[in-house]
């Protein structure tokens, strides 16, 4: 027993080593030179596999000398590049390469868990469509009679590609070798002017052109440089629509006009390739004035951005530049406004351009002396948005500015504004627009908005609702939101910093030791009162009423006819309500 034990072991040792043996691959390598935007299979069969075998797909990067693992049987590890797994189990593991682009060429290799030296082995590569690109890069060249033409044209995305230069509309066409892709005419004539065609064609691949339009003029007499206007420099849109883009622009002699995009991309040049993107030029009467524009039919997230209108003429060069973007623009008319009630407080008003609804703000706010920062949440869908900044500090200078958001995030920043608050004894507020030279604002207040809350009319919310005084005759809103609660509130609100006042229900407690003292507090109330709004009504003045004597204070008539004439109570509830009318009165 114990010499066969050694025997077992090597019986079974063999019998892997023959199983091993058997796993092999079927597929034949292969190299695979595809153009942009094609997919690409790549094979991986191999015979003996079973349930417990692993394929590993890795991309070799001959650079580095480094693998990078892309899959481990049908679970992809990465994203980029962009493939599938064909499922041929248990023979065939195949990936299939998606949509494949320049930087997906490169080595792949198709290998086994268990052994990783037996590998198969692929090479791809990615090669780009034909192209080409004229120079000067420009949609119109204006050339002076006398001066040298001089059109060059490349190809780019094949080694033998063939190029042609023809002048449309006319029968002879004037053709370029491969090596000397270039239109020259030495002296510029009014013959000249005219569109010029280049084509390129390959035997793999469809012809591609390109044009640019040369104009020829004589020399101008009272030659001006060029002068350039837009509207506005941003431009709210939102996806899926049609905007158009449009400077005006005016210059002797004519110039030449190129739209940038995000600084370099000459988009007219593109148009060829573009069916979205449309442009035209309209003469403004009988001026020297024009106006380019371009429209964009179904805007897309990748047509966001700044595009730049760029005049050109041999006197001068001029550009201005709009932004194009979904997110909320730059907010303006911002103005901050007196709560006359409450002195402490500023309600900020500004109106912004934007393509959709406002989900949130951002309120900045540092003083002079040092930054305070604290977090307020409050709703808002709006364009024109109001929002009350309150617990100000007295004989402060404030550096107030906004930032909105919609569903395409934050948007640009308002121009700062100073607030400066006094020491509260009176109502005067200063404030003026700050040009340049702001001190760093620091976040006070993040506003956000709910999509639920989004759209909401709030007044359909609300019971508009006149009422004379603010004591016990309870008139509501919906939502159990009480119109008394909101008139004790606003009195709570009026003598601030007053500490010798203080606001009971609808009645105001003003303690004074001398008289000369009373009469200064009542002064500043009454004040108060005026500046917010609040009149006195001569029917309801009763300060000389026959209740108030040397015996003290007796009920009011109307007071006490009203318990008296109180219907009775049917339940609990009526009772709890008579009794605390009973008491409320009682007091006073």
């Amino acid at each position: 027993m114990k010499s066969s034990l050694p025997f077992f072991v090597y019986l079974l040792s063999g019998l892997q080593w023959a199983f091993s043996t058997e796993l092999q691959f079927t597929s034949e390598s292969g190299h695979y030179s595809v153009r942009e935007g094609a997919n690409v299979t790549l094979p991986c069969c191999a015979q003996g596999m079973d349930d417990d075998t692993i394929i590993l797909w890795n991309r070799y990067d001959p650079d580095i000398m480094a693998e990078t693992l892309l899959s481990v049987n049908f679970t992809k590890m990465v994203e980029i590049p962009k493939f599938i797994l064909k499922n041929g189990w248990p023979r065939c593991v195949d990936m299939i390469l998606l949509d494949v682009h320049s930087y997906d060429s490169g080595e792949y290799e198709c290998s086994f868990a268990e052994f990783p030296d037996l590998k198969l082995r692929h090479s791809v590569d990615v090669r780009a469509h034909l192209f080409i690109s004229i120079v000067p890069d420009v949609h119109e060249h204006i050339v002076e009679v006398g001066e040298p033409i001089v059109l060059t044209c490349s190809a780019s995305g094949s080694s033998d590609a063939k190029i042609i230069w023809k002048r449309l509309g006319d029968i002879n066409s004037v053709e370029t070798v491969f090596d000397t892709p270039n239109l020259t005419f030495p002296v510029a004539s009014a013959s000249h002017a005219g569109v010029y065609e280049c084509t390129a064609s390959s035997e793999d691949e469809a012809p591609v052109s390109a044009a640019i339009t040369v104009v020829v003029h004589a020399p101008e007499a009272d030659p001006r440089p060029p002068v350039v206007t837009t509207s506005s420099d941003f431009i709210p849109v939102t996806i899926n629509e049609r905007v158009s883009i449009n400077c005006t622009y005016s210059a002797r002699p004519p110039p030449q006009v190129s739209w940038i995009f995000n600084g370099y991309t000459d988009i007219l040049n593109q148009m060829k390739n573009k069916e979205r993107l449309k442009h035209k030029e309209i003469k403004i009467d009988d001026s020297t004035e024009r106006i380019s524009v371009i429209t964009i039919d179904g805007v897309r997230n990748q047509d966001f951005g700044n595009y730049t209108c760029r005049v050109i003429n041999k006197y001068g060069s001029v550009e201005k530049t709009i932004f194009l973007s979904g997110i909320p623009g730059k907010p303006f008319d911002l103005l901050p406004k007196l709560e006359l009630h409450r002195p402490d407080s500023v309600l900020l008003v500004w109106s912004l351009p934007s393509s959709e609804p406002i989900v949130g703000y951002k309120i900045f706010i540092a003083t002079e002396n040092s930054p305070q920062t604290s977090k307020k949440i409050q709703r808002s869908s709006f364009w024109k948005c109001v929002y009350n900044l309150k617990s100000l500090q007295p004989s402060k200078t404030y550096n107030i500015a906004v930032q909105c958001r919609n569903d395409f995030g934050w948007g640009l920043f308002s121009d700062p504004v100073i607030v400066t608050t006094t020491d509260f004894t009176s109502s005067m507020l200063m404030s003026k627009q700050r040009d340049s030279g702001a001190p760093k604002m620091m976040i006070a207040w993040n506003v956000y908005t709910t999509s639920a809350q989004r759209g909401l009319d709030l007044r359909q919310r609300f019971v508009v609702l006149h009422s004379w005084m603010c004591g016990n005759n309870l008139k509501h809103l919906v939502d159990n939101i009480y119109l008394n609660a909101l008139c004790c509130r606003f009195m709570d609100t009026l003598p601030a910093h007053l500490d010798v006042v203080v606001p009971y229900f609808d009645d105001v407690l003003i303690v004074a030791d001398l008289q000369c003292e009373l009469m200064k507090v009542l002064r500043e109330v009454f004040n108060r009162l005026r500046y917010a709004g609040i009149h006195l009504k001569h029917r309801k003045c009763v300060f000389r009423s026959n209740s108030v004597d040397a015996e003290g204070v007796h009920p009011s008539e109307e007071k006490v006819e009203a318990i008296h004439k109180a219907s009775r109570s049917k339940n609990k509830q009526e009772l709890q309500a008579f009794l605390d009318l009973l008491n409320f009165d009682h007091i006073f």
